[in-house]
């Protein structure tokens, strides 16, 4: 895209357009056009301005966040809202004593809770359910988490423990939405083949990268394999989140699909040994920055890993510093369900 003048140089071309234009004996005084000419090439220069924004929102690549999601709502893309955690817990009290549905409970934090389905004590101990009165990660609790009800209630003691609590997500990044509309303008629906299965993965809360297998326990078959970049440890999905995506798909799959599986990876752990030249601290740091990213791009289940590739890694950490990698001695290979990570690093030297 071409520069935008700056208001310098127009003033200058309207002076020299109007000298130009104008007899020695018919221009105005040289104050009065220098004033007329910074005034009209500001106001154009605005002008300038506004018309390269609009034409970067033309394409959903440049486009403001707003222009962004108009693009990828003409394509039936929506953008993903924020969840709400939801799950269980367990209360204790004395037989007969009740927990009704709608009771408030909050975490150390000031996180607040509703109990969506309530329970009577058979025992001394019973279930609840639950969910976060506000959308978001700020509301997954991890398992043994005490929550404390807001009001007292007869017969049951003060604190609620998570069993399971997660699911919540944030609303979808625009870097997100980006790339789901560039995969749905890059691959036209097919009536159910492999990439609309992504697509449709894809556009579960908390879904942020997808992996379509057919056919891979039997004809007839779909393994979907998911990640997430919320209520997640390293990227893995927790249940709820599995849970949310087999719902939708189940609700989009073609007839004809016999059976599906959503599936969250494991990680196989690849350890490395490196020598680099100079061996300082600064080097050894930059080089496993640079191979956790390498690793996290790199990451498909059942991939490969070549050493051409791990060796370029290093090298864009280390500059033209040199290095060896002495583990391991060949390409390296990931299980069916497993993502290649990085594990530890030993510095020989």
């Amino acid at each position: 895209m071409a520069s935008i003048p700056t208001v310098k140089e127009l003033t200058e071309k309207y002076e020299a357009s109007y000298n130009a234009r104008t007899s020695a004996e018919e221009r105005m005084p040289v104050d009065k056009l220098h004033a007329d000419a910074r005034a009209t090439a500001a106001v154009l220069q605005g002008v300038y301005q506004f018309g390269k924004w609009v034409l970067k929102q033309q394409t959903p690549q440049t486009a403001d966040e707003e222009y962004l999601l108009r693009h990828a709502g003409q394509k039936g893309i929506i953008r993903k809202a924020a969840a709400k955690a939801n799950g269980t817990a367990v209360v204790t009290g004395t037989v007969g004593s009740s927990v009704l549905s709608g009771k408030k409970l909050t975490f150390s934090d000031g996180t607040e809770y509703e109990v969506t389905s309530g329970v009577v004590l058979t025992q001394t101990t019973g279930t609840i359910t639950l969910a976060a009165i506000e959308a978001g990660t700020s509301g997954n609790r991890n398992e043994g988490d005490f929550l404390t009800f807001v009001e007292a209630i007869s017969g049951i003691n003060s604190t609620a423990t998570v069993v399971s609590l997660n699911g919540g997500t944030e609303q979808e990044t625009t870097e997100s939405v980006l790339y789901r509309l560039l995969e749905k303008e890059q691959n036209s629906p097919q009536g159910g083949d492999a990439d609309d299965w992504k697509q449709w993965a894809l556009s579960v809360q908390g879904i942020t990268q997808a992996w379509v297998y057919p056919h891979e326990s039997g004809a007839g078959t779909v393994t979907v394999r998911v990640m997430s970049d919320s209520d997640t440890v390293d990227g893995i999905p927790t249940e709820a989140i599995l849970e949310r995506c087999r719902n939708y798909l189940d609700s989009v799959r073609p007839v004809t699909v016999k059976r599906f599986f959503v599936l969250a990876p494991e990680f196989q752990e690849q350890n490395l040994t490196i020598k680099v030249y100079p061996d300082t601290a600064d080097v050894r740091i930059a080089v496993e920055e640079e191979l956790r990213d390498f690793f996290i791009k790199k990451r498909q289940p059942g991939g490969k890993i070549f050493l051409s590739q791990l060796n370029a890694a290093i090298s864009s950490a280390t500059g033209e510093e040199d290095h060896t990698l002495l583990f391991p001695t060949e390409d390296i290979q990931a299980g069916v369900n497993k993502i290649i990570t990085l594990g530890e690093i030993e510095w020989s030297e």
